[in-house]
């Protein structure tokens, strides 16, 4: 296995500080779920065509883990120790005979990450991630080295736009991106994204470390947006990454 495939799984899961995780290895594809310790967010990353065999395992410190992969070379080889059923740690090997136990968790000890009960069928506005879209961003926090951002229509109902540091309270520094190149599929343009009342806040940085641990991969990716709650998608023929982000109370 290139260790260069199980780096990029860790760091497209890895955001928003998800540390414990379960790997469940199935068909040789890897699908590991996390959640935030507030529950805004939510992901979902499979790796596609892995070798590794069917089985799942805790890992306890991400961090930890993917510091130790950077001691191997680039091909490895990974096996199981087991004590019955249950795999109790990974012993990976490169070519140059290199090796790493890493000790994982029991199943149990693992907080489940539920499948969200009610998603919406549709998504009224749909918008393909550009190269200019991440610029923007990572601009715009930059600048004001904010928390959060909100979506709003306020002035124009013919534009979904991004703000940062508004306040409806407050006269404050702000930027504002309108998104570009979306497709509103409403028939009413006016509640095309839902019922906002005042602003609508959503995790700024939690999106910016998405952004960025994808930018490889930003052509296949899409933002969905639909009342208080955001979908970021990718799928390429190694990875599918599903991130859920859910309003936050301010």
């Amino acid at each position: 296995m290139k260790k260069k495939r199980l780096v990029e799984l860790i760091s497209k899961y890895n955001v928003a500080k998800t540390e414990q995780v379960i790997y469940k290895c199935l068909n040789k594809e890897i699908l590991v779920e996390a959640k935030t310790e507030n529950k805004n967010l939510r992901i979902t990353v499979k790796l596609k065509d892995s070798i590794l065999e069917d089985g799942s395992f805790g890992i306890l410190d991400t961090k930890t883990f993917k510091a130790m992969l950077s001691v191997l070379n680039e091909d490895i080889a990974v096996k199981y120790d087991k004590s019955g059923d249950d795999i109790i740690s990974l012993n990976i090997r490169d070519t140059n005979k290199r090796n790493v136990k890493i000790v994982t968790g029991n199943l149990s000890i693992f907080e489940e990450v539920e499948p969200v009960k009610t998603l919406p069928s549709d998504y009224p506005v749909v918008m393909n991630i550009s190269d200019e879209f991440i610029r923007d961003f990572t601009n715009s926090m930059s600048a004001l080295n904010v928390d959060s951002f909100s979506i709003s229509r306020f002035t124009d109902i013919n534009n979904v736009k991004l703000m940062f540091g508004f306040n409806s309270h407050t006269n404050t520094d702000t930027i504002t991106i309108p998104l570009k190149n979306y497709i509103d599929k409403s028939k009413d343009k006016a509640e095309s994204i839902g019922e906002l009342e005042n602003e609508v806040y959503f995790d700024a940085r939690s999106l910016l470390e998405i952004l960025t641990v994808n930018k490889e991969i930003a052509e296949s990716g899409k933002i969905l947006i639909h009342d208080r709650l955001i979908r970021i998608e990718y799928n390429t023929a190694d990875f599918e990454c599903q991130y859920l982000m859910v309003s936050l109370d301010v």
